[in-house]
């Protein structure tokens, strides 16, 4: 069993359900989705440079590579149901957890397009398999199985 904090928090004129993660020396916080298997934050290169915003100020928080600014690499583009278009980008950390620490894949933005002109860039924390087994991104759960850090 391995706890991960959650909570109810305002995002806008809604409220959203978050994970408290600690990721190499970044606390994150991205939105619980049971819909989508996609791990992913917001890379803090890319939104402090397109946004002119504070990381600070945003709900999920922003991660960046502990060695200095992430590289980058090939894009993988989500669509989700509202309509929200995510570019992605593959990286690796270490997940802090309450049994230990546990090497995962995640995905970073390079870019983020809502319908909503008022929604702030989102991470995600997705709990459902991967459709595709073996193809592109595992969720953290998939993750934490293959690693035996939980059992099914």
């Amino acid at each position: 069993v391995v706890k991960i904090d959650i909570s109810r928090e305002p995002e806008g004129i809604h409220h959203s359900v978050v994970a408290k993660l600690k990721v190499d020396n970044d606390e994150v916080y991205p939105v619980v989705d049971t819909g989508t298997h996609y791990l992913f934050f917001i890379w803090k290169n890319w939104f402090e440079g397109v946004h002119k915003g504070d990381c600070s100020k945003i709900l999920a928080g922003c991660y960046e590579c502990p060695s200095g600014p992430c590289k980058g690499g090939p894009k993988t583009k989500v669509t989700f149901g509202d309509g929200t278009r995510v570019s992605l980008f593959k990286e690796e950390g270490k997940l802090q957890h309450d049994t230990g620490t546990t090497p995962i894949e995640f995905g970073l933005t390079a870019n983020y397009a809502s319908p909503d002109q008022s929604a702030q860039p989102h991470a995600s924390l997705g709990l459902a398999r991967n459709p595709k087994p073996g193809i592109g991104y595992l969720s953290i759960v998939e993750q934490l199985l293959s690693k035996k850090v939980i059992g099914s």
